[in-house]
């Protein structure tokens, strides 16, 4: 079981990644429960990165049709 705090300390390493490749090293210490969680996360990114360019590009064909 991953306390709270290991949640919390966790989460502030996720959210301070950069496209630096040292700000992942956290990641190769992770516990295998640990591994999972950070996994599910990185897919809610996913999915939340893909609904957003979805919505971007229905807007912008909605807004391609009114002009036309």
């Amino acid at each position: 079981m991953i306390t709270k705090e290991r949640i919390a300390e966790l989460e502030s390493m996720f959210w301070s990644e950069t496209n630096e490749p040292w700000t992942t090293d956290w990641r190769e210490e992770l516990t295998d429960e640990e591994d999972e969680l950070i996994f599910e996360w990185d897919e809610q990114v996913s999915r939340g990165f893909r609904n957003l360019i979805l919505e971007i590009h229905r807007l912008q064909e909605l807004r391609k049709n009114r002009e036309e």
